[in-house]
């Protein structure tokens, strides 16, 4: 389940700058400069098959001129929060954002992944207009509307729009993160939103293909082959710093790709950048952006420390954290899912991670899910950084940050509070989380604005399994466990359930005279191919219900139950008896029986 809030952020970290990567050279300033954009671009020595949409800076031939790039931008919540790559912004000592109308402040860098090659941007206005991404993601052939600033200089000063279709839903190699798409885009649309029919946002444009490298290894030029970061990935990089992403409905009719159009450009900007060498000038041509695409990303389903980044991370004070829930595992509260590595593994390489999720989470069990006492607490030393309806973000020194997703209506904890290990933040209770109420919380931790796993920090070791360099405590790592597919919780409940009903603690118990009898099974860890089987048996040893199938996709966690309505005017007296089955390369892993009697 993706990680959602529908209230305001708590605040992101913001990353140390990072060294400035090798830049193309110049072309002359001339009205036939496109001639040679091709060779300025780099495109004849470029390493990788694709590149990034950013164009190169004109530099007069006896001067050292300020480095100067250009992209493009979207606002992503209401306080002004622009979305854009990581390679437009990267080492700028310079922010300018010009919007679609005409407003032209200030912006800094909130946060830079470059393994992501998404940054957040903050801008010095509340938003006007807010995008919204689609509930969604893109197919293969789904028409997409790609707008942005490109060839800033050159082409016409409002945002540009070029319209295409979804050649395939993987990049180069395959890359799960990235869309390619036909739509043309050119140097300065990197950041820009890649809308689908609607108006919602699908991608992020990122890059295009190299053609001029392919066409000497194939001797064919292709054509219209550009890539986009899915909406996905870029939903769970804005959730990791504490945006929740507007998700767009449904319209009741297709609108005018014009409609769509002039409502996308009043949440589109343009960003230009000045590096440390200079400072921006209006209508300046930016330089080529660092870091062409070299195939998938290693970590496609959230934001990752950088292998570089590994020295400075074992050099740093690293804290350990406790839990952040206090409550007996396993019997009040249980880990319900972990942060992703990619495709759903976990950091034993077990399945058990909702998709592109950077928090471990932690659920209320059985007859606890209608508590409303359990205690979250800081799970080290810190200062309250950030805080919204929906999270708190502690402080710890060296870079390290730690998020907490609940109802903070439970707790006042205002922003500026030192606390200490173990003092409570607030309490596990229901509250929106997505499109539903849950009774669940969440914890994140980040190193100089990146997301990592607590259990192995380090992305660039290999194995499975917690690393030795694990931020848990002794004492939680011992209490976590780790137990790749099980039954977390199951029950009875006389209403047709739902996960939210589960998860808010709506379960109320079954009597004779109940309309109906639902078994339910909150299970974790399940894998593609497995055989699924429950079961309801009446007094008699008759069936009341029953179910089997085999699993399709990997589920992290999940609600499964059967929901019968009474026959009668009651249920017979007696005990029922309810038995589910999971059977993975047909040997029987998990089993769960439960009884009910009814007098």
């Amino acid at each position: 389940m993706p990680v959602r809030t529908a209230t305001p952020p708590v605040l992101a970290p913001v990353p140390a700058p990072e060294p400035a990567a090798p830049r193309a050279p110049g072309i002359a300033r001339a009205a036939g400069c496109l001639i040679g954009l091709g060779a300025a671009l780099g495109l004849g020595s470029a390493p990788a098959l694709a590149q990034t949409a950013a164009e190169p800076a004109t530099a007069p031939a006896t001067t050292a001129p300020p480095k100067q790039r250009s992209g493009t931008a979207f606002v992503v919540d209401a306080s002004g929060r622009l979305l854009t790559n990581a390679h437009v912004v990267a080492d700028c000592a310079r922010i300018e954002l010009t919007y679609g109308d005409g407003r032209r402040v200030s912006g800094r860098i909130a946060v830079r992944d470059p393994r992501a090659d998404l940054a957040l941007l903050e801008g010095a206005e509340p938003a006007t207009a807010v995008a919204a991404f689609a509930r969604a993601g893109a197919r293969a052939g789904d028409d997409v509307i790609a707008l942005g600033y490109p060839l800033r200089g050159l082409l016409a000063m409002e945002a540009n729009v070029s319209t295409g279709i979804v050649s395939a839903t993987a990049g180069l190699k395959d890359d799960p993160t990235r869309l390619q798409i036909s739509a043309p885009i050119q140097p300065g649309h990197s950041g820009g939103p890649l809308l689908d029919e609607s108006g919602a946002v699908v991608g992020v444009v990122v890059s295009k293909l190299n053609a001029l490298r392919v066409a000497r290894m194939t001797g064919d030029v292709p054509q219209n082959v550009n890539f986009a970061i899915k909406s996905g990935v870029a939903q769970a990089f804005l959730r990791a710093h504490g945006i929740e992403p507007a998700m767009a409905e449904p319209p009741a009719r297709r609108p005018r790709t014009a409609d769509v159009v002039q409502a996308a450009r009043a949440f589109t900007a343009l960003v230009e950048c000045a590096t440390q060498t200079g400072a921006l000038s209006a209508g300046a041509s930016p330089t080529v952006a660092p870091g062409p695409a070299t195939g998938p990303a290693p970590l496609a389903a959230a934001p990752a420390l950088a292998p570089a980044l590994a020295p400075a991370l074992a050099a740093s004070p690293a804290p350990s954290f406790d839990l952040p829930v206090r409550c007996v595992l396993g019997e009040e509260c249980a880990p319900l899912d972990f942060f992703d590595h990619g495709e759903q593994r976990d950091f034993a390489c077990g399945q058990r991670a909702a998709p592109r999720s950077v928090y471990t989470r932690f659920a209320l069990l059985g007859e606890h899910l209608g508590r409303r006492d359990l205690a979250i607490v800081a799970a080290a030393d810190g200062r309250v950084v950030g805080r919204g309806e929906s999270g708190l973000t502690l402080e710890h020194g060296g870079g390290w940050r730690t998020v907490y997703r609940f109802d903070t209506g439970t707790a006042a904890v205002p922003v500026g509070t030192a606390v200490s290990r173990g003092d409570v933040l607030g309490r596990l209770t229901p509250f929106k989380w997505g499109t539903s109420t849950a009774a669940v919380m969440g914890f994140a931790v980040t190193k100089d604005g990146r997301a990592l796993d607590p259990f192995r920090p380090d992305p660039s070791t290999a194995g499975c399994g917690t690393s030795v360099d694990t931020r848990w405590s002794p004492a939680a790592q011992a209490a976590l466990g780790y137990v790749a597919t099980a039954v977390l919780d199951a029950g009875f409940a006389a209403k047709d359930l739902d996960a939210a009903g589960l998860q808010a603690g709506d379960l109320p118990p079954v009597t004779r005279e109940s309309t109906h009898l639902s078994f339910w099974v909150r299970r974790v860890g399940v894998r593609a191919g497995d055989r699924e089987r429950v079961e309801v048996l009446d007094p008699a040893g008759r069936p009341v219900g029953r179910h089997e199938f085999v699993a399709e996709t990997a589920r992290a966690a999940g609600l499964l139950q059967i929901a019968r309505r009474n026959p009668a005017a009651s249920w017979a007296p007696g005990t029922y008896k309810a038995t589910y089955t999971l059977t993975r390369d047909g040997a029987e892993l998990v089993s769960a029986v439960r009884e009910l009697t009814l007098r």
